[in-house]
């Protein structure tokens, strides 16, 4: 995984309820949540709100809204990262893609070779 805070994480995991995480899963119980969701429109948008730690670019706090739209030929996923606070660091996009992108898609397209 590229895009974790520790060499300790075993999976990321986004719980898509409300109340939900988003979070790095280091086994035995521990790790590190990245966001709660706050908001749920099943099949289109999750609306996620965390904070952004001192080692990570912060302090700051973030609100995630991941958005899906139905295309011609698969799905479309839109990411917007709204950030406030103290911000330093790079910017999320590339991390975003490495999780969404990479991650997600590599996850969707290996379940639906399974299927």
């Amino acid at each position: 995984m590229d895009f974790v805070t520790s060499d300790r994480t075993q999976r990321f995991v986004i719980e898509p309820v409300l109340g939900g995480r988003a979070f790095e899963d280091f086994g035995d119980g521990e790790g590190l949540v990245w966001y709660t969701v706050i908001g749920v429109d099943a099949g289109r948008e999750l609306v996620l709100a965390g904070h952004l730690l001192p080692p990570f670019g912060g302090p700051a706090t973030t609100a995630l809204r991941v958005t899906l739209s139905a295309q011609a030929d698969g799905t479309l996923v839109k990411i917007r990262d709204d950030r406030f606070g103290i911000l330093g660091g790079d910017s999320p996009v590339e991390g975003w893609r490495i999780v969404f992108d990479g991650g997600l898609r590599h996850y969707l397209e290996s379940e639906s070779a399974n299927s």
